[in-house]
């Protein structure tokens, strides 16, 4: 659209002319798309009859023309005119997308706002925005690099041709950001007991309110409670694990990658193994009670509890 004052100088001359004889121009709109018009009025508050004399600036202040009306001296009895906005026959449909297109954005994700107008070129219009960006640029996309609480607003644009600068889009309709300062915290679960030795299956996961489709998985195993080692990414997030250790997860999006807070770590230990034999570690792990001719059998194993036996004087 084009404002009245992007489109229009209106001079208006009138006799006979005094300091209290101002005219005054109303709109029946303030934006023009293309191949709309507008209906100016214009008035005088002064008790006589007058003339009206229309005049249109088209981009250069030097180059004010009067408007052709088939009057004489161009004058128009009229105090009310009908402008056409004239223009080629383009789509005056804009619209905004968002990347990441998603329900929440997280305070340091980066997201680019673009404005988009089917069935022309982006180099061939001057995009204006609305708040919260409140900015006229060059190119179609704006980008936030890190996203902050003040990022979310409802965001709009139009396009303006570069050739012709009163000739414009509609605005698109609404799009609406949310960007949270709290950052999600990934999840983890097992689908079985560590404790019973072979693989185990686990599954990393980010709250439903964050969109978990959109998410990378990231996988880490501490081994020797050092630095941790990063295994693999999984976009289904789940891993088999076979190795013993630490294991972790965070999920990770966008470009440049936004991670979630570390996931609680859970600990995958092997079969129970026996130490020893028992025969040469029995006076360490076998010990015998005699109490009333009944003997107690004491045996401990790797990762496991101590077992007990008890035998009668005569045998088990």
């Amino acid at each position: 659209p084009s404002t009245l004052l992007d489109v229009l100088v209106i001079l208006l001359i009138a006799l006979p002319l005094t300091s209290e004889a101002m005219p005054v121009v109303r709109a029946d709109k303030r934006l023009i798309p293309v191949g709309g018009n507008v209906t100016l009025t214009c008035s005088v508050d002064y008790p006589t009859e007058w003339k009206y004399y229309w005049f249109r600036h088209t981009g250069n202040f030097s180059d004010v023309k009067t408007i052709e009306e088939g009057k004489s001296e161009n004058a128009i009895k009229s105090h009310r005119i009908t402008i056409e906005k004239r223009g080629s026959h383009v789509s005056n449909m804009a619209a905004v997308s968002l990347e990441p297109d998603l329900p929440v954005i997280y305070s340091g994700e980066t997201i680019t706002v673009r404005c988009e107008i089917s069935g022309s070129q982006s180099n061939e219009w001057v995009y204006e925005w609305s708040k919260p960006i409140s900015d006229t640029l060059p190119m179609n996309e704006y980008r936030i690099v890190t996203a902050s609480e003040s990022s979310s607003g409802n965001y709009r644009c139009l396009g303006r041709r570069k050739q012709d600068l009163y000739s414009s889009t509609e605005w698109s309709n609404v799009r609406t950001v949310t960007v949270s300062e709290q950052r999600p915290k990934a999840e983890i679960i097992a689908d079985r007991n560590f404790s019973t030795g072979g693989t185990v299956t686990l599954t990393c996961s980010v709250p439903p309110s964050s969109s978990p489709s959109s998410w990378t998985y990231h996988w880490y195993r501490d081994e020797i409670a050092s630095k941790p080692l990063e295994l693999k990414s999984a976009a289904n997030g789940e891993l088999v694990a076979s190795q013993n250790g630490l294991y972790f997860c965070r999920g990770g999006r966008g470009s440049p990658v936004y991670y979630t807070e570390s996931s609680h770590s859970v600990t995958k230990n092997g079969a129970s193994e026996r130490i020893l034999s028992t025969s040469f570690y029995a006076r360490h792990y076998l010990f015998l009670f005699i109490v009333f001719s009944i003997y107690i059998s004491i045996a401990c194993y790797e990762n496991s509890p101590c077992s007990f036996q008890l035998y009668t004087v005569g045998g088990p």
